[in-house]
C-alpha cells in the first residue's frame, strides 16, 4: 500500500466524501478511445505512435505551449481494443448495466467531465497514460480520450492532472488501467505518485490501482477484474488483501507459460500498485 504523501493521507481522511448510496452507481468505465494508429496490445514496444519532430507547428489552431494539446499527435497514437474487453469484463463481473461502459467515439474528455461522478463507487479508466511533456502543448501527465475535431479548453483529448483534481469524486476505487499512471508530475525532482495519483485523491478518490510502467493486455484485465471480484465476493477482506490475492493468482497461473514467457515474472503482475489506505 502506498500514498503520494502524508499530506495526501490526511486530506483523504479529513475530507472524505460520503456518497449517497441510494442513487449511486456501482461501476462506470471509460476506455478504448478512437485513435488513428494501428491497434496494439498494451505492453508492446510500439504501443504509442509518436509524432515526428515536424509537428511543432500549429494544430487545428492550437500551438505548443498554449495549454491545449496537439490533437494530431494524440490521434496518431495506437488504438487499444483490449481496454474495451477489460472494461466489459469488469462490468459483467459486477452486474452493472451495459450503458455503464463508455468506449469509442463517446469516450471523450468532454463526456467524462460532463458526467456526474460524485456517486460512482468504482471508476475505471482504461486507455493510454502519458507522462508530463509527452504530448505537445501539455506539461502535465494525463489520460488519453477520443480527440475532438476542434480542441478547446474543455476537450483536447487529454485529461490532465490539474483537470482530474477538479473532478468531484467519492469513489471507493479508481482503476487506472493505463501505462505510467503512478509517475510524477513532471517537475524537477518530482517523486513518483505526485502526478495523476495525487490528483485523484484531491478529487475525492479513496483508493487507486495505478501502474509504474506499461501494463500488459493479457494480464491487466485479469488483475483488475479479479481484484474487483475478490473484494466483492469477500466483504471481510480489505482492498489491499483483495489486490494481494489477485496478484497471487496471476503469479501461480501457468496457463500462459511458454519457453519465453510466464506470468510469474514481475513484468506481468508487478506494474500495478494499490495507492490509498487499503481499508474496506
Amino acid at each position: 500500500i502506498q500514498l503520494p504523501s502524508i499530506k495526501s493521507f490526511y486530506f483523504l481522511r479529513k475530507f472524505e466524501k460520503k456518497p449517497d448510496q441510494k442513487i449511486g452507481r456501482l461501476f462506470l468505465g471509460f476506455g478504448d478511445p478512437i485513435l488513428g494508429g494501428t491497434a496494439q496490445n498494451r505492453g508492446s514496444d510500439s504501443t504509442r505512435k509518436r509524432s515526428s519532430g515536424s509537428q511543432s507547428t500549429s494544430n487545428n489552431g492550437n500551438n505548443a505551449g498554449d495549454g491545449i494539446a496537439n490533437v494530431r499527435q494524440i490521434s496518431k497514437m495506437a488504438r487499444l481494443p483490449g481496454t474495451a474487453i477489460e472494461l466489459e469484463a469488469m462490468r459483467s463481473a459486477l452486474g452493472a448495466p451495459m450503458s455503464n461502459v463508455v468506449t469509442g467515439d463517446t469516450a471523450t474528455e468532454r463526456n467524462l467531465r460532463a458526467t456526474d461522478l460524485s456517486n460512482v463507487k468504482i471508476l475505471a479508466l482504461a486507455t493510454h497514460g502519458v507522462l508530463a511533456g509527452e504530448i505537445e502543448g501539455v506539461s502535465e501527465p494525463g489520460l488519453i480520450f477520443t480527440p475532438p475535431t476542434k480542441p478547446d479548453n474543455q476537450d483536447d483529448g487529454i485529461l490532465t492532472a490539474s483537470e482530474i483534481a477538479g473532478l468531484n469524486l467519492s469513489a471507493d476505487w479508481v482503476i487506472l488501467s493505463a501505462c505510467n499512471t503512478a509517475a510524477g508530475d513532471g517537475s524537477e525532482g518530482a517523486p513518483g505518485l505526485s502526478g495523476l495519483a495525487r490528483a485523484f485523491f484531491y478529487a475525492g478518490a479513496k483508493n487507486l490501482l495505478a501502474s509504474y510502467w506499461p501494463v500488459r493486455d493479457d494480464v491487466a484485465a485479469k488483475i483488475t477484474v479479479r481484484t474487483i471480484e475478490i473484494a466483492n465476493d469477500n466483504q471481510k477482506l480489505s482492498r489491499a488483501e483483495a489486490f494481494q490475492a489477485a496478484m497471487r493468482e496471476i503469479r501461480n497461473d501457468t496457463s500462459a507459460d511458454s519457453d519465453n514467457d510466464t506470468w510469474a515474472h514481475p513484468n506481468a503482475w508487478a506494474p500495478f500498485t494499490l495507492i490509498g489506505d487499503g481499508a474496506k
